[in-house]
């Protein structure tokens, strides 16, 4: 049963009520629960996420952003949902047009370099993610971009600016920087 953004298991005890437990927490109170079964339960979704650097002044760096009205979404990369039957470099063509305002053509994709299943913490999902690489020295240090999509985030307002890999590695949320070289 779905009620919001979590996933509920219902169960009717012989007394007849009714009670809920989120889905983080049926894993640990079902025993007839296995690993298996929870997995299954969830869905999937192909995710796939920019890492957009450039060597500048003698450091790697990768662009970044933060929600302007949301800090709290934490430090993140370009990136999104693949529509069905979309292909992987357009999704993310299209995303970092979308997020960034950034019109990139394929020709400038240097590789997909992995992919990698993140299991959302808020909501039963697994993000299967696909990690692509972009070299671009010839933007700006810092803008914000109010994102134009038919999605959840249409209005939203990204702060974009650079930050050092290493540094990036530590700090992205949501374990984004993984693969970031």
């Amino acid at each position: 049963m779905r009620q919001g953004l979590n996933f509920y298991h219902e169960n009717k005890f012989a007394n007849g009520l009714l009670v809920f437990w989120s889905w983080r927490r049926c894993f640990d109170l079902c025993p007839y629960l296995s690993c298996r079964s929870m997995a299954s339960a969830m869905k999937t979704k192909q995710k796939v996420l920019a890492y957009i650097t450039r060597f500048n002044k003698g450091r790697h760096e990768v662009l970044v952003f933060l929600h302007r009205d949301h800090p709290e979404a934490g430090l993140q990369v370009p990136g999104g949902t693949v529509d069905p039957g979309e292909d992987l470099s357009e999704a993310i063509l299209r995303e970092i047009f979308e997020e960034s305002g950034l019109k990139l053509d394929k020709a400038e994709i240097v590789s997909l370099i992995g992919e990698t299943d993140y299991q959302r913490k808020d909501i039963p999902e697994i993000n299967h993610r696909h990690y692509f690489l972009i070299h671009k020295n010839d933007l700006p240090e810092t803008w914000a971009h109010t994102v134009h999509s038919s999605g959840a985030d249409d209005g939203l307002v990204f702060l974009y600016f650079w930050m050092e890999t290493a540094k990036a590695k530590r700090e992205l949320t949501g374990q984004m920087g993984e693969l970031l070289p």
